[in-house]
């Protein structure tokens, strides 16, 4: 990947060395630690009512075997686009995570193997041939460090309990996938942070330059949710400490130009410098997508978890509650702004409002009772008009989940979308994986610390 970058992406010093394999000792402790507290799964439905064979229908056809599953360089998933695929590999992991893989090994398995498949389907051994710009490198990142989070099944008995049988995730393990979202996390830092335009915040790209100026919403939201994952999973201070001076330059600084007062305060897609009044403007004509407002949600639940600043749960709501209210239609069913303008829908939307569900389903897991009860209640709202009048009937899903299904608007992107729905009603409860405790990071930290001491 530094090769194909040109970038000085990878560390060869002692520092990193031991970094990586404080990490995979993590891994392994978290592991077997979760194997014991791994949820049971429903066989008719969950308590929320969403019927689990319908999910697991549904996903299926995602799934090697199924009618959608085309692994290629560009990814895994037929008529996606490589930073789609990055997406359904998540929504994948976050099922197989809620699932609990010592209860379905074999959907474990499953998702294990279309990880496998697209990471040997590249040329590089790291990422899909067709990503151009940063925005679609961080996707890819989030999506191998969830999958990182979700526990193996236990090794059989022959097998042995050391690490290798608690972190091999097929044909890689989880240092590998963790080393992978820290790689594309340095390559953020070191060439796309720019403090000369806007005061702060990353550029768009193109990662092999030259960088154009301007910096998009969605990149800036993949950075920080980036930061706030990576701290989650190795504990190491670095990354809270850029997430915070992120959101700090979103909420307060010149990054709050991507707002848009005129639609709630929902985020626009961009941002760019007027060079002849020399201040930064937000792209206000612009449409307000759902996804857009989406991923920030799932960053701010991850910092508060951290940080335990309830100021970011009232900023997710309220750009949560907006959404519910602009982006809805008066019997709260999401939709996108180009399903009700008279405009055609791009590749690109197909998928926007599961990315949504899925962040919104995180938010429901830290939020105060009565939000989380309030996003519950829309998610479930979209699941019965999803299911009545978005799927044709059966388990395929369309773009529109108001109806009417259309067979040509169909397909892996809009079923990807409907399965982090169906995911987030059907386990409400099981949106957060655990994070790696802290207790292996000190004892990590303090037997490097021994080490040097010795040396």
């Amino acid at each position: 990947l530094a090769q194909r970058l040109s970038v000085d992406c990878f560390r060869a010093d002692m520092a990193f060395v031991v970094a990586r394999l404080r990490t995979v000792l993590c891994v392994s402790l978290f592991a077997a630690s979760a194997h014991a507290a791994a949820p049971a799964v429903a066989t008719r439905s969950s308590k929320q009512g969403v019927p689990t064979t319908l999910l697991h229908s549904a996903a299926a056809q995602l799934l090697p075997g199924g009618q959608f599953y085309a692994p290629s360089s560009l990814g895994n998933f037929e008529g996606e686009a490589p930073w789609q695929a990055a997406n359904t590999l998540e929504t994948l992991a976050s099922l197989a995570g809620a699932v609990g893989p010592a209860v379905q090994p074999a959907l474990y398995g499953a998702v294990r193997q279309a990880f496998d498949d697209a990471l040997a389907a590249t040329h590089d051994g790291f990422f899909p041939s067709g990503l151009r710009d940063y925005d679609d490198f961080g996707w890819w990142a989030l999506a191998v460090l969830r999958f990182a989070r979700v526990p193996p099944p236990a090794p059989a008995a022959s097998e042995g309990s050391g690490i290798s049988g608690n972190v091999l995730i097929g044909g890689t393990t989880a240092l590998n996938y963790v080393g992978i979202a820290r790689t594309v996390f340095d390559m953020f830092v070191q060439r796309a942070w720019n403090e000369s335009q806007c005061g702060g915040g990353v550029l768009s790209g193109p990662v092999a330059g030259p960088l154009l100026s301007g910096k998009a919403t969605i990149t800036n939201e993949l950075f920080l949710a980036l930061a706030t994952a990576l701290f989650e999973v190795t504990g190491e201070h670095q990354f809270l400490e850029w997430a915070n001076k992120q959101w700090g330059w979103m909420s307060m600084g010149q990054g709050k130009a991507m707002r848009d007062a005129s639609k709630g305060g929902m985020f626009s897609e961009g941002m760019d410098l007027d060079y002849e009044w020399e201040r930064c403007v937000g792209r206000h004509t612009s449409t307000a997508w759902t996804y857009n407002q989406g991923v920030v949600l799932g960053a701010l639940a991850s910092l508060f978890r951290a940080t335990g600043d309830e100021s970011l749960l009232r900023s997710a709501d309220e750009i949560a509650r907006t959404v519910m209210q602009r982006l809805a239609t008066p019997d709260g069913v999401l939709q996108e702004p180009c399903e009700t303008s008279g405009r055609v829908c791009g590749r690109d939307q197909l998928i926007y409002k599961g990315i949504f569900a899925r962040y919104l389903w995180q938010l429901s897991a830290v939020a105060a009772p009565a939000d989380a009860a309030a996003y519950r209640a829309f998610l479930m709202t979209n699941v019965a008009s999803a299911v009545a009048h978005g799927s044709g009937g059966g388990t395929s899903f369309g773009l529109r989940w108001t109806g009417p299904f259309e067979v040509d608007m169909a397909g892996s992107a809009t079923q990807s979308a409907a399965i982090d729905l169906l995911l987030a009603a059907a386990y409400p409860d099981r949106a957060a994986l655990p994070p790696l405790r802290a207790q292996c990071i000190t004892s990590a930290e303090q037997q490097q610390q021994q080490q040097q001491q010795q040396q």
